[in-house]
This record gives C-alpha cells, structure tokens and sequence, in this order.
C-alpha cells in the first residue's frame, strides 16, 4: 500500500505535493477549502485547484460541497512526509479568528476574554451558525491537538455556540482541554473563564452543585485578576443556582451584588442580564408587577444594544409573567415572538414551547397544546435539558384533554423524579401541584401530595406556587370528603392568590370554594 502512494504522491506538481503532505497536519476527519487554504498560506482558489489535483489522483475525495477528506492511511502516509512546521500554527490562527466572527453573529452577548477584532467571510448569522455546526468536530479536535493559547482562547470563543446548541459532551471537552492549558500557562483570566464555561455547562445539564463550585472559584479567580464583569457574571450565576434550589433570598442576595459591579463599571449589557436574574427572583417570589418591570427594563436596554439572545430570554420571561397574571394571550404572543426569532438556541426553544403549551391548555387549545409540548419534549431530551424536559412533561400530560388521566399521572411523576434528582425545588413544587390534580382525576386523591407542595413552596418562599399547591390541597381534601378542611384550604389559597396577583389560580379557587359553600 505504501509503494502505491508513494506513486501517486511522486506523480503530482510540487505544490499539489506540498498540500497533500500538510493536509495530513490537518487535527479533524474533514476540512473546507478554506482550511486547506490556510495550511498552505495560499488562497482559496489556489487551494481548490490543488484540491483537484489530489482529488483525480484519489490522494483525496470530496464527500460534500466544499468538504474533502483524506483516507486514515493515506493520512498516516502524508503526516510520514513531513511538512511544514508553521503550517498547524497557520490553521489554528485561521480557525481561531473565525470562530471569533462566527460566535460574534451568533451569541455577541456571551462573555469572553479579551480579544482583537476579526473580519471574516460570512455573509450573516444563519452563515455563521452553519460554519460551526460543520466545523465544531474539527474546533474540538485542534483545541487538543494545539494546547497552549490557542486551547483556551478557542475553548473561550466557543463558548456562546454551545451555550445556544447546548452539545454539552463537545463543550465540557473543549473547556476542560481549555482549562488545562490555562493552568499550564498561569493564565489567570483564562481559568476564570473555563471554570466559567464548564459551571455553565454543568448548569445547563442541572448539575447544581458541580456548577456551584466552578462559579465560585471563577468568582475567586476573577477578584484576583481584577475582571470584574467576570466577577459579576460568577455571582449572577451563583444566584440561579440558589433560586433553582429555592433559596430565593440568597438569590437575590447574589443578583444585587453582581448588579452593583456592573453599575459601577457602566457595562449596560450586563446590567440587562442582571435584571432579568432579579426578575426572576421576584417572579418565583410572586412579586409579579415587579419582576414585569425589571423585565420590562431588561429588554430595552437588550434592544437598545441590538442584544438579540437578551431580548428573547427577556420575552419568555415576560410571557411566564404575563401567564401567572391572566394574560394568556399576551403571554402567547411574549412565546410565539421568542420562537419566531429562530435564534437557534435549543434549550430556550424548548422552554418556550413547553410555556406556550401550558397556555394553550389555559386557552382550551389542547390540540396544538399538545404539539408544542411533544416538540419540546424531543428537543430538551436532544439537548439533555432536564429542567426544560421536566417543563415538556408537565406540560405534555396537562395537554392530554379528558380520559387520559392515567397517562398524565405517570408523566408527572417522571417530572417529580427528575426534579428531585436534580435538587429543582420549583420543579419539584410544580410537578407535585399538578401530580396531586392528575390522581384527583383518577379518583385516587392523595392529599399528602399537595400537601408537601405546600411545605416546600412556604419554605423556598414560592408565593404563587403555594398559593396554587394551597388550591391542589382544596381539591384533593374535597375529593375525599374532607370538605371543612377544604374549604380552609381553599380560603388560604385565595389570599395567597389575591396578595400575588394570580388571576387563574383566584378563578379557579373562587370556583371550588362556591362548590363547596352549596354542599
């Protein structure tokens, strides 16, 4: 086999032979001719010709539009030739800048570590989206392949892409490869940021305390090296981690720090990011109107920045606002707004559309409802978003219009599982609430269910969410016949509904409790 390359690779031009020896350089199983462009410090139209070359002598093949691939073997053979040492450190530069202008497109918020501005040649964000979706296995590749610098700036400029597609085994490999570069290098900065980018991660995938204790030591790391919208982001982060875990006044208690670093360095942007952290706090709190306006002030200054990302978290939270509120078809247009974006962020898609199949339900559109909610469902399992996928069975069995109480019972219960594996305190309230009305259905009610929502909404400080398990616990009291006690539930649910402002829980409770007062 050997003498048979040896053949092909002797017959062809000195510079087709040049780029077939650095082509066996190249760290990924495929590459454009735009890569093969920069190994060989040529253009691009010379490197296509040159691709030709080596494509009729069967030295490469063309599996795709503008992407070439080089046998294992034939591969082996070329990096035997030897090549020209500079020609890796020529690729590197030329994926590490277009990954730059790529992620600048796609995800400009994200933070990231300091780096020059960059022009390359992609025409708009769905452009860039496609460039890394094609190149991600290469970019993965080259981080471990180069190391040094050029392990953890890749790894950093990477970081908004798999924020938004949410390949979460690619994007701990990249940041781990990353970190330990940094370390090597004593690059201070660099660690915050992948100790950042792995606690994002690790969020993402709702591993709380493993995500905590990277926050925390990119918070350490970031007071030392004096990057303080690092320092801001850490605490912002932090905070998520305690609402999730329903600990909403140490939430807050981070959310006002990280907002005081933002304001007094001026960076606007952050300050949006940390107003929608806040109005989240106060949402779970049951303090709508506030969280609204935090929100409302979030999203013009994501608008005023051109913050695309900013604006549409900002609308699915307004929409999950608006829903507590009675607004529902405010609140499906704060959805269908987020989901016609097309931002290409997987994890909040999914979210969404898991939202706008609990209105529609509200609405009485079960049908679609139940569309949505599958949808979401396939797109959190894709994405390995459990708290997105606990939202899709919740919302999937709610869809589930009458006879089918069985079936809702059971996706409930998985909903609880996960929550409760995950340490979600939310999710772990809202699946009891809507488990305890799924058995009720089924003439099997369990008013300890409910119950226990109580307890834990009282104890996280879940105002709206008690005042909905207070409602669950009325239903189930009355379904077996305990109808004083019922009737004392559902009036501490009714005052817990009129002090937040819950119109639908309010309904619905008035509704019970004018049942029970005929009985």
């Amino acid at each position: 086999m050997h003498c048979v390359f040896s053949w092909s690779y002797r017959a062809l031009p000195q510079p087709a032979a040049r780029l077939f020896r650095l082509l066996g350089r190249h760290p990924g199983p495929d590459h454009s001719a735009a890569a093969a462009a920069a190994l060989a410090g040529v253009d691009v139209p010379a490197a296509r010709r040159l691709l030709d070359v080596l494509r009729s002598a069967h030295l490469v093949e063309q599996t795709a539009p503008d992407r070439f691939a080089m046998h294992d073997l034939l591969r082996l053979y070329a990096r035997q030739l030897g090549a020209d040492e500079q020609a890796l450190e020529r690729l590197a530069d030329w994926y590490l800048h277009t990954a730059y202008a790529a992620v600048d497109l796609v995800n400009p918020a994200m933070l990231h570590l300091p780096r020059p501005e960059v022009r390359a040649e992609l025409s708009g964000r769905a452009e860039a989206l496609e460039w890394l979706e094609t190149e991600r296995h290469n970019l993965i590749a080259l981080i471990h392949t180069a190391g040094g610098p050029t392990a953890w700036r890749l790894a950093d400029a990477l970081r908004g892409y798999f924020w938004l597609r949410k390949y979460h085994d690619d994007w701990l490999d990249a940041l781990r490869e990353g970190l330990r570069a940094s370390v090597v290098d004593g690059d201070l900065r660099a660690q915050t940021a992948m100790h950042h980018g792995i606690a994002t991660a690790r969020l993402s995938l709702s591993h709380y305390a493993l995500a905590a204790g990277h926050f925390e030591q990119a918070r350490r790391l970031s007071e030392r090296s004096r990057w303080h919208e690092a320092q801001a982001a850490a605490l912002g982060n932090l905070g998520i981690i305690h609402r999730h875990r329903g600990r909403l006044r140490d939430a807050a208690v981070c959310h006002a720090r990280a907002l005081a670093v933002v304001r007094s360095i001026g960076a606007e942007v952050r300050e949006a990011e940390v107003l929608g952290n806040l109005g989240n706090v106060h949402y779970e709190m049951g303090h709508l109107r506030l969280a609204e306006r935090h929100c409302q002030r979030a999203l013009v200054i994501h608008r005023a920045h051109a913050s695309t990302l900013g604006e549409a978290v900002d609308l699915s939270l307004l929409g999950r606002i608006s829903f507590d509120l009675g607004e529902l078809s405010h609140s499906a247009a704060f959805c269908s707004a987020v989901l016609r974006m097309d931002l290409g962020a997987r994890g909040l898609q999914a979210a969404t559309l898991a939202h706008l199949a609990l209105v529609q339900c509200a609405l009485g559109q079960h049908d679609q409802a139940a569309v949505h909610a599958a949808q979401a469902l396939d797109l959190a399992r894709d994405t390995d978003s459990r708290g997105a996928e606990l939202d899709a069975q919740n919302a999937l069995a709610s869809s589930t219009a009458g006879g089918a109480a069985s079936p809702a019972a059971e996706r409930h219960r998985h909903a609880l599982d996960l929550a409760r594996a995950d340490g979600y305190r939310r999710g772990e309230v809202e699946s009891l609430v809507e488990l305890s009305a799924a058995v009720v259905a089924l003439g099997r009610p369990d008013p300890g269910l409910a119950a226990q929502a109580v307890s834990l909404a009282a104890e996280a400080g879940f105002r709206v969410l008690r005042g909905r398990a207070l409602t669950a616990l009325a239903h189930a009291r009355a379904a077996t016949g305990a109808v004083d006690a019922a009737v004392a539930s559902g009036e501490e649910a009714l005052g817990v509904h009129l002090a937040t402002g819950h119109r639908l829980g309010h309904a619905a409770t008035t509704a019970l409790l004018a049942q029970l007062r005929r009985l």
